[in-house]
């Protein structure tokens, strides 16, 4: 894949990751966190052969990128938390 279509899949995958933290989609989130870990790998080797600087849309993918990981942990962690809480509760987690 070129580094083009594998920035434009990265981004991709991080869009599909903020719609599932919005409707709460745990399996969609972790299926697209997974894949976007093996986009990011590809990347991180095709890098490491073409030894070039970031173009200006793949920085721009980067921080875009960047800027959903925040807006998903930012969804993600109250539910956690609130989680977490019912679990201990329930005597499933211990404090």
């Amino acid at each position: 894949m070129s580094a083009p279509d594998l920035f434009a899949e990265f981004l991709a995958c991080s869009e599909a990751m903020m719609a599932a933290a919005i409707n709460q989609d745990w399996a969609a989130l972790q299926a697209n966190a997974s894949q976007r870990d093996e986009i990011e790998a590809a990347i991180k080797r095709q890098r490491a052969i073409e030894r070039r600087p970031l173009n200006d849309r793949e920085a721009e993918i980067f921080r875009r990128v960047l800027e959903l990981d925040q807006e998903v942990r930012d969804r993600v962690e109250p539910w956690l938390k609130h989680a977490g809480k019912l679990l201990s509760r329930w005597g499933a987690l211990s404090s």
